[in-house]
C-alpha cells in the first residue's frame, strides 16, 4: 500500500476540518444596498469612508453562539465616532424562523447604537464575501474598501481588537 504524500494529507485535513475545501474570501468590500431592521437603507459606500468591521453571519440556531460572541466583542470595543463602522451582516435566507427573528431584531436594535445590523435577504452579499452557509466570519475593511484582515474563529474581544487594529493601520495618516 502506498503512503499519502504530505500535500495529500494536508488537503485531506483541511477538507475534513471545513467539510469542503476552504473558500476564497473577497479582497474588497462587495457592492451592496441593504436595510437594517428599521427599514433604513445602507450601501457599501457608507462603509468605505471610515472603514468597517463586518461580521458576516446568519440568524440560525447553529450560528447563535457565534453571533452573540461577535456582538459582545464588537460592543466591548472602545467607542469612537471617527473609527470604523461596526456591522453585523445577517444572511436572512438561511433563517427558518424569519418572523420570530425579525421581531427580536426590531425589539433589540438601536438605530444609533454602536453596531449596525444589516439584513442580506437573499444571501448575495454573504456569498460575495466568500463566506459559506452556516459560518460566521469577521472582516476588517480599510477606508476605500480593501479587506485587510479576516477572522475565521469565534468572536472574542481580542479578535475584535485585532480587526479594529487592522482597519486603523490601513487608515491614511
Amino acid at each position: 500500500m502506498r503512503s499519502a504524500t504530505p500535500l495529500a494529507l494536508l488537503v485531506l485535513a483541511v477538507t475534513t476540518a471545513f467539510g469542503e475545501p476552504p473558500p476564497s474570501f473577497s479582497r474588497t468590500l462587495p457592492s451592496f444596498r441593504l436595510v437594517d431592521p428599521l427599514g433604513r437603507t445602507f450601501s457599501d459606500a457608507q462603509l468605505t469612508e471610515r472603514g468597517a468591521i463586518v461580521i458576516v453571519t446568519a440568524p440560525t440556531l447553529s450560528q447563535g453562539d457565534a453571533q452573540v460572541a461577535w456582538s459582545d466583542a464588537l460592543h466591548a470595543l472602545e467607542p469612537g465616532a471617527q473609527g470604523p463602522v461596526r456591522v453585523m451582516l445577517q444572511d436572512m435566507s438561511q433563517s427558518w424562523f424569519r418572523p420570530i427573528v425579525m421581531s427580536k431584531m426590531k425589539e433589540h436594535y438601536r438605530a444609533n447604537g454602536p453596531v449596525v445590523l444589516l439584513l442580506d435577504e437573499g444571501g448575495v452579499t454573504r456569498k460575495a464575501f466568500g463566506v459559506g452557509e452556516a459560518v460566521t466570519m469577521g472582516f476588517a475593511i480599510a477606508p476605500g474598501g480593501s479587506v485587510v484582515a479576516v477572522e475565521t474563529q469565534v468572536g472574542t474581544p481580542d479578535r475584535a481588537k485585532k480587526l479594529l487594529d487592522a482597519v486603523r493601520a490601513a487608515q491614511p495618516r
